[in-house]
């Protein structure tokens, strides 16, 4: 299971996972990868940050409650939350711990 991040926002307290069920489903809603997907917030594209939060956040919440989450914590935090979330759940092995695979 991917770990979450904690955030405070609407004055409660939220836990955004970006498991490889929430990726299936920014994929599947917005018809697009997810490296795509990322591309997309990245140059502005508020819808695509908005489902990728939805999806992060357990998928059922509706749009006009993530769209008040967006708004309280800012455009810039949310896509930070998401890139952290990301990094979370898919940690970068260190050269320390990757196997000698004999070369």
């Amino acid at each position: 299971m991917a770990r979450g991040i904690e955030f405070e926002a609407l004055g409660k307290r939220w836990s955004l996972r970006m498991s490889i069920t929430a990726i299936c489903t920014v994929e599947a809603e917005l018809r697009m990868t997810f490296d795509q997907a990322l591309k997309a917030v990245q140059t502005g594209s508020i819808l695509t940050l908005r489902m990728m939060l939805t999806a992060g956040l357990g998928g059922k919440l509706p749009a006009e409650k993530v769209s008040d989450i967006i708004e309280d914590i800012g455009l810039e935090r949310a896509g930070e939350l998401i890139g952290e979330a990301i990094a979370l759940a898919f940690p970068q092995p260190d050269a320390e711990s990757e196997p000698d695979l004999g070369n």
